[in-house]
Order: C-alpha cells, then structure tokens, then sequence
C-alpha cells in the first residue's frame, strides 16, 4: 500500500508535455536626426569676381554639396503615420540672393521607409519640407550615408545686382527638424 501511494503522489506531481510563459515585447518611438560632413561644418558660397572689366560676379559654381543628413526612425501605429524634414534660414540673407537646396536621394546604407527628397526649395526664414514620407528606416550614420544637400546661391531675380553689397561675410544658420505628420 505504501508502494502505491508513493506511485500516486509522483504520478499526479509529473509536469505535462508543454509549458508556456508571456513575453511582452515594447518597440521604442524614435526620431533622431544628424549632420554629417565631409570636411567642415562651415560652408562658405561665393560667386567669383569678374577678370574683365564691365562683367558681373559669376554664381554658376557658388555652390557646396558636402552635408549629408542622416536620421533613425520608428513611427507609432497611426494609420498614416510618417515624418519629414524641415529647413529653414535662421538670420537674413544677403540683399538681393536667394540660397537655394537640393536633397539626393537617400545613399542606400540603411534600412526601411527612407524619405522623399524635395527638391529646388527656395530657403527662407519659414519651415518648409526638404523631405517627405519617412517611415521606420535608418539610413546609416556619417557621410557618405543618408541624404547629400546641395546649397547654391544666386541673384533673386534680373534686376536684383543693384542690390548686392560689398561686405565682409553674412553667416546664416539652416535650422533641421525631423517632425511628425499625419
């Protein structure tokens, strides 16, 4: 009789043949936006100075292509949720110029929903989208990764040259942010 209460106890204290436990997995929000260069963070745009007398300042190489953007993000579970990026001028431009951008498309170091460029945006004191449509991606982090941003100067309009003032330099702040969109 021992023996079979022995057997009885063990036999009903045995596990079954399957276990579980809860996981619960929490995907972070992230939004993180940087710039990258390829030499300075300063850039300078001049147009050259004429050799011959009665001709105008030539803006057709006053341009710099050497930031890139790079940026991580995760967006939340609305329907139609994404981010873009903005610019805009932080300080006056010089009498008469306009500062113009122009985005790549993204590098292809990275992973996911990246961006789309826009392109041809005239830079003012105002945030406007540089580019549109980011999703969860990353796009790799320093130069050479992310989006190249091109900066070029030139006269507002034809008559503008009476404008243009001779000074020393005009410095200007181009303020990014990586926004969320519905």
């Amino acid at each position: 009789m021992l023996f079979l209460y022995f057997v009885c106890i063990h036999g009903i204290a045995q596990d079954n043949n399957y276990a579980s436990t809860n996981i619960n997995i929490s995907i972070p929000e992230v939004a993180l936006l940087d710039l990258e260069y390829d030499n300075s963070s300063t850039i300078i745009l001049s147009p050259y100075s004429p050799t011959e007398a009665g001709a105008s300042l030539d803006f057709t190489n006053a341009e710099n292509s050497s930031v890139w953007i790079n940026y991580s993000s995760i967006v939340g579970n609305k329907t139609h949720s994404n981010r873009e990026v903005t610019a805009f001028v932080e300080g006056n431009l010089p009498k008469g110029l306009k500062l113009k951008l122009n985005v790549s498309s993204d590098a292809g170091q990275g992973a996911g929903k990246m961006g789309i460029p826009l392109n041809n945006i005239l830079l003012s004191n105002q945030a406007q989208p540089i580019l549109k449509n980011i999703g969860s991606c990353y796009t790799g982090d320093g130069p050479q990764n992310g989006h190249l941003v091109s900066y070029s100067i030139d006269l507002k309009e034809d008559d503008s040259y009476s404008l243009l003032e001779f000074d020393n330099e005009t410095m200007v702040t181009i303020v990014y942010t990586l926004t969320e969109i519905n």
